[in-house]
């Protein structure tokens, strides 16, 4: 859901700023650059992403599990082989 969301916002973005695109480009910023800024622009949402997802959806997860009494423990999927 996550890649799906990201590129979503990536391409509303490309298309919502051609003319500042091409302003940059007129500027002397060449194809090269501008494919890096909106390549940067992109990870960037990525990273904050993941990050605000981890930040919000683990309490959330372990709310719903205190909640519904299911008497499951939180386990964080790292280090369990």
């Amino acid at each position: 859901m996550a890649v799906i969301g990201v590129g979503t916002t990536t391409g509303l973005t490309v298309l919502e700023r051609t003319r500042e695109s091409g302003l940059l480009r007129a500027l002397g910023l060449g194809r090269r650059g501008l494919r890096l800024a909106i390549g940067m622009e992109a990870g960037l949402y990525g990273a904050m992403g993941g990050t605000l997802g981890l930040a919000l959806g683990v309490p959330y997860a372990w709310l719903t599990i205190r909640a519904g009494n299911f008497g499951a423990p939180l386990l964080l999927p790292y280090g369990n082989c």
